[in-house]
């Protein structure tokens, strides 16, 4: 015969609790805050010199105008929701405002460039 904990109703347990903290760490620290993502695209707008108007639907932090946002201006959801910096590394290899680092050739031996 297997014995039955009995919690309240809706309530998780506490093993629950940690197992959801333990997948979802952002949870935690704020990353997800609709603050936190409305800095992201104040930031992201004064690097790029985007206006109020470009900026304003995404300001309300709706799912949709997010996604919009995101994809116009060709931001990583991954950094601009959940603040994942690996997503920001992606946004930024992909920058179409980011000017081109030029390429150095190596100089002949010869001394002649």
């Amino acid at each position: 015969m297997t014995a039955t904990v009995k919690r309240k109703r809706g309530r998780p347990s506490n093993a629950d609790r940690i197992t959801a903290t333990a997948y979802q760490p952002n949870i935690r620290d704020g990353a997800s805050t609709h603050r936190a993502i409305r800095t992201r695209i104040r930031l992201l707008a004064a690097e790029r010199g985007l206006t109020q108007s470009d900026i304003h639907a995404a300001l309300t932090v709706n799912t949709y105008d997010i996604m919009h946002f995101a994809k116009r201006h060709r931001v990583s959801l991954d950094w601009l929701i959940c603040g994942d910096l690996k997503g920001l590394l992606r946004t930024v290899k992909g920058c179409p405002s980011r000017p081109q680092q030029p390429v150095h050739e190596p100089a002949d031996e010869d001394g002649a460039a």
